[in-house]
């Protein structure tokens, strides 16, 4: 374990919220409904027409598409002053690919910081 993470504990179910990018349109209902079972909140963030403008200097040009907006999208929705980023998680799932998984460590160092750390 990197000493930047940290451990999402039982106590956080009550009052941290898990936002999951839209990957797979079809999964988002059973994942919602299975963590909602299991006691979590987890918001599926939606797809935006427009990142903010510095997402493209934290993201090398030769990473993938699917990264890019992946990315792209979570920050735009965390910058959302409805959302305290003190009580956020994110769930990244991943596909296999290596270029989502190497561009997001760069990338999310520059998502807003609660002081609980995700990846």
């Amino acid at each position: 374990m990197n000493k930047d993470n940290t451990l999402f504990t039982k106590s956080m179910k009550k009052t941290h919220t898990i936002y999951m990018p839209d990957m797979l349109h079809y999964h988002n209902e059973l994942l919602s409904a299975a963590f909602s079972l299991g006691g979590y909140k987890l918001d599926v963030v939606p797809e935006y027409e427009h990142f903010p403008a510095e997402m493209l200097s934290l993201i090398n040009p030769s990473y993938c598409t699917c990264a890019m907006d992946i990315i792209g999208n979570l920050m735009a929705h965390l910058k959302n002053p409805d959302i305290d980023i003190s009580k956020v998680a994110i769930l990244e799932p991943q596909a296999g690919g290596a270029c989502r998984a190497r561009s997001s460590k760069k990338a999310a160092s520059a998502l807003p910081r609660s002081q609980h750390q995700y990846h």
